[in-house]
């Protein structure tokens, strides 16, 4: 079983009578009080009482305001425990939208929504930077996007088991940003790069194990395997996965994962290893030659 790592409950049983609300009818959303989540979508179910509904509640209400102050209320579905923004939002734009609660499509007819939500984030690792802190990758190599057809997912999943929790990253294969070059040509994924704190004390963590977790394809079920850890130069902090063998036409039967394992639940490797102050867990996909290092970041959330 693998969940993605969201928030699962999220009371929003107000009524809206705050004279600093840009409302003019009562509004009351109340039952909104569990979260089905996928990995692009929120779904909330409920229900809204007021005065008026449909197009005459939009008329009553300056809907954009209400929104910007409700914004804190959507984020913290995600969790969020600081000042930024939710992880799952960073480089991404949120809408919200009204629909029927048994088909899913648009509908109006209660409480018309269809906004996008102003979140305003955007990943940058560079911010991080500094004489303390080399940039990742620390070599010269083709760090863009899409260099080549491996790439690394922005969900990771969090898989729950009996004596160790998988913090897993997904590997895909794409199609590559320029299929003539040598990048665009590779045909297999050996060796990943992790962006991690390389001191004795944070080193210890992935003692509890990294493994490569893929599809079996005669049982379909998810199997998994060490990964060989090695560190680059100290203050890099480069945690350096080998053995992967991963061919880029097996990619899709596969549907590999590099996990990380810890034995406590809540001691997710985004809390305090990633050299990403804000959590992200960034990766380079290298190629044999060391010419090819596309870098991708993954959300905690």
């Amino acid at each position: 079983m693998a969940e993605f790592y969201l928030a699962k409950n999220f009371d929003y049983a107000s009524d809206y009578e705050n004279p600093f609300d840009p409302l003019s009818v009562n509004l009351t959303l109340d039952g909104f009080d569990v979260v089905a989540c996928d990995r692009t979508s929120l779904r909330i179910c409920g229900s809204v009482r007021s005065e008026v509904l449909g197009p005459a509640l939009t008329a009553a209400v300056n809907m954009t305001d209400w929104l910007n102050n409700r914004i804190g209320n959507f984020q913290n579905l995600f969790g969020i425990t600081d000042t930024s923004c939710p992880m799952g939002l960073w480089n991404s734009t949120a809408r919200l939208t009204t629909v029927d609660p048994d088909t899913g499509a648009p509908d109006g007819s209660c409480m018309p929504v269809n906004s996008v939500l102003p979140m305003q984030c955007g990943a940058d690792r560079t911010l991080w930077y500094s004489g303390a802190v080399l940039p990742f990758p620390n070599d010269d190599c083709d760090q863009s996007v899409g260099a080549t057809p491996f790439a690394a997912e922005p969900y990771m999943e969090v898989v729950p088991g009996e004596e160790l929790t998988l913090d897993c990253v997904n590997l895909v294969a794409v199609q590559p940003n320029d299929t003539s070059s040598a990048c665009g040509r590779v045909t297999t994924l050996d060796v990943v790069h992790f962006w991690m704190y390389d001191d004795d004390f944070h080193r210890g963590y992935f003692d509890q194990g990294v493994v490569l977790r893929t599809v079996d394809a005669k049982s379909g079920a998810y199997t998994t395997r060490p990964l060989t850890v090695s560190w680059g130069p100290l203050g890099e902090n480069v945690l350096v996965l080998s053995g992967l063998g991963l061919k880029r036409a097996d990619m899709a039967a596969l549907k590999p994962q590099v996990c990380f394992a810890h034995t406590d639940p809540l001691d997710n490797v985004w809390q305090a290893q990633t050299a990403d102050v804000t959590g992200f867990v960034w990766s380079a996909l290298y190629d044999s030659s060391g010419a090819c290092c596309p870098t991708y970041y993954s959300n905690r959330f």
